[in-house]
């Protein structure tokens, strides 16, 4: 089918919404916001107040008394949401170059990452194509101390020459993404080394892995502004069956493990552990309870204020 929608006007887009039901009590404002945040990024706020008909994909009708400062409270609780969740993984991915750093370089050197003897390769086995390779990577990593402009960098290329362009790990950490840092972590050989990581975090290596994998994920959809509230992850996260603090969970399962409630519980867990002092938990939880539609659609269950870690927040 060809795509012939024409575009709309900021006044036709609000005439629009009204013929289908929304209420709209001040134009000027409302034409303001969707100036600024655009009708269709709405639009995902908005869809969960259209009315439901069976057989039918949208009836682009809304539910009696929908206005459009209700559906704009759903894009501002997911705003805040976005927030909190990419400051939590900040702090995660902060702790992660700091121990990859530090507790691989006192058992190996400052140049560790040069040695591809402690790395592997990942193939993929229907294909035997390459996903990750220690000499790929290590270009990657010359290539952005190369066009980097960080001072310490500068400083770097300045005074040494050997090895060239091949700063100590503490520095080139941090020119790493985090998706970038999860790959090295990963594709380390050795269990143990894994390990020596994943004791900061309390956590078992295989579990760490995944769980800093399916961070980057989230951490990518909060820095593009996505929309994340009722959002399907695509990369699963194993939840962890032996950590006993955990055990007093209530992990999602079925099509809801895949919604944001599980991740949340693990970085809360996480958070605790590297900062025991933090008000993460709090804070979201404050956040949790302004949003204006029931939270089951982000894998929360009836009564989820009752279990760990909510059960512990002031």
């Amino acid at each position: 089918m060809k795509y012939d929608k024409p575009p709309l006007t900021i006044d036709k887009q609000i005439a629009l919404l009204r013929s289908r039901g929304m209420i709209v009590r001040d134009q000027s404002v409302v034409a303001a916001v969707l100036e600024s945040l655009s009708y269709y990024r709405l639009s995902a706020y908005w869809l969960p107040f259209e009315e439901r008909q069976a057989g039918v994909t949208r009836t682009h009708r809304f539910f009696n008394g929908t206005t459009f400062e209700k559906c704009i409270s759903l894009y501002q609780f997911d705003v805040h949401l976005r927030q909190l969740c990419f400051a939590g993984i900040k702090q995660i991915e902060l702790a992660l170059r700091s121990q990859f750093a530090q507790k691989l370089s006192l058992e190996y050197g400052s140049h560790f990452y040069l040695n591809a003897a402690l790395f592997h390769t990942t193939v993929l086995a229907s294909s035997g194509r390459i996903l990750w390779s220690h000499s790929n990577a290590l270009d990657d990593i010359t290539k952005a101390v190369f066009t980097s402009h960080e001072i310490f960098i500068k400083h770097y290329q300045k005074q040494y020459n050997d090895p060239y362009q091949k700063p100590p790990i503490w520095m080139t950490v941090e020119l790493l993404s985090i998706g970038d840092l999860s790959r090295w972590y990963k594709n380390l050989k050795s269990p143990k080394d894994r390990q020596r990581v994943a004791d900061f975090f309390n956590i078992d290596e295989l579990l760490l892995v995944t769980i800093i994998h399916h961070f980057s994920v989230i951490r990518n959809i909060c820095a593009h502004h996505a929309r994340l509230w009722n959002r399907e992850l695509v990369v699963p996260l194993k939840i962890p069956k032996k950590i006993p603090e955990l055990t007093k969970a209530r992990f999602s399962t079925g099509k809801t493990a895949y919604r944001i409630h599980n991740s949340i519980v693990i970085l809360a867990y996480l958070l605790k552990n590297i900062a025991p002092a933090n008000n993460w938990v709090n804070s979201i939880k404050n956040t949790l309870t302004e949003c204006p539609l029931p939270l089951a659609a982000m894998g929360f269950e009836h009564g989820w204020e009752n279990f760990w870690p909510w059960s512990d927040c002031l």
